[in-house]
This record gives structure tokens, sequence and C-alpha cells, in this order.
């Protein structure tokens, strides 16, 4: 189900947040989403993740996670690198998550893919 979550993700493109996450509050919203649009609309991962009631220990973590990626996918131009490296993100967020989290994330992005049964 994992393997569909991170397809479904994937999918629809990556829209990096890495500011204004406070303590004890979800993500912040995409600072530009009309832009993410035009490439296919904004991460459903990253969108659902930002419903997701976070501890303070798990914002640092995932704050730290996206802005490592971010330094390091500037030097990176290649298509298919881009996509393993986005996948891998996915994958060290969740490993951040707990397990209801991701229960909780798998739903989200289903329901916002319109695929919830």
């Amino acid at each position: 189900m994992m393997l569909l979550v991170r397809a479904l993700a994937l999918a629809s493109g990556l829209l990096l947040v890495t500011a204004g996450m406070g303590l004890g509050q979800t993500l912040p919203p995409a600072p530009d989403e009309a832009v993410a649009q035009n490439r296919g609309g904004p991460d459903l991962f990253m969108r659902a993740l930002r419903t997701l009631r976070l501890r303070p220990e798990q914002h640092r973590r995932i704050r730290d996670l996206i802005s490592s990626f971010n330094q390091h996918e500037r030097d990176v131009t290649d298509r298919v690198q881009r996509h393993v490296d986005r996948r891998q993100l996915h994958a060290d967020i969740e490993g951040v998550l707990t397990p209801q989290q991701r229960d909780q994330l798998e739903s989200t992005i289903l329901q916002m893919n319109g695929t919830a049964e």
C-alpha cells in the first residue's frame, strides 16, 4: 500500500516547503501553488504531510531532510536522478513518522487524489 502512496505522491511532482515550521503546528502552505500547478500540481505527499500534527522533533528532522534535499538538488540535472532522490526524500520523511501518522498520510493522499475507498 505504501508503494501505491509513493507512486501517487511522485506522480504529482515535488513541492518543497521548508520555511515557517513552527513548534506544534502543521507544515505551512506552499509558497507559490500557482507555479506548482503549472508543473502538474502541488506534490500530494507534501500537501498531505502538512495536515499531520507533528512533534517538534519531527518538524526539525523533516525540515533538515528537506533542506539537505534542496541543497543536493541544486547540482542535479538528470531527471531520473531527481526522481530517485525525491523517492528517497519521501522514504526518509516516512521514517520520521509514527505508524499512525504514516497511515494518516496515506489516507490523506488517497483522499486528495480522489481514490479513497
